[in-house]
């Protein structure tokens, strides 16, 4: 009889167990609330184990989901930080984008257009993207030196230094102030 015991130095370990013997230690970094009292084989003890940690990630990419939009970057990431495999968070991010819960096209197009409306030019933008993993392109695809212009002189009289600090390119600051 197989059994599922938590390690008693580490609680991230458990071991496998045959009759008090030690099979095999696993480092579970997810959460388990209920471990079957026995299993047939090893084998099974780890298909047990890993069909849990796949169902929980799923769940836990679900309620992330259901608060709030989220990028495959940043549900990916928040998925590693609650203790889910790499490669279990890219497949089921993957299995996501697939079915159409996860867009990040739209959540891109969303996260710049808010940024510009706040005041934000498109440098300012892209660097805030980067680090939350958005592609960088996507930024001169959606704001025009047309749309720079209008936001520009919507904000000019807070002056050069200002607008510099928000990311609007130069040579359209330039070209304003001159004028």
């Amino acid at each position: 009889m197989i059994q599922l015991v938590r390690a008693i130095v580490d609680p991230k370990w458990v071991e496998i167990q045959e009759n008090g013997v030690v099979l095999q230690e696993v480092e579970v970094l997810f959460r388990l609330w209920k471990i079957p009292k026995s299993f047939d084989n090893l084998e099974e003890a780890l298909e047990w184990l890993r069909r849990t940690e796949h169902k929980q990630a799923k769940n836990r990419a679900y309620r992330l989901l259901s608060s709030r939009a989220y990028p495959s970057t940043i549900l990916k990431k928040k998925m590693e930080e609650s203790g889910y495999s790499e490669k279990l968070c890219d497949e089921i991010v993957r299995e996501l984008q697939s079915s159409g819960y996860v867009q990040d096209q739209d959540f891109w197009s969303s996260f710049v257009r808010l940024e510009f409306k706040k005041g934000n030019g498109p440098r300012l933008i892209e660097l805030k993207g980067k680090i939350k993993g958005m592609p960088v392109h996507l930024v001169r695809e959606q704001i025009s030196d047309e749309m720079q212009r209008d936001k520009i002189k919507q904000l000019g009289k807070k002056g050069f230094p200002f607008l510099m600090r928000k990311g609007f390119d130069v040579e359209l600051l330039v070209e304003f102030f001159r004028n």
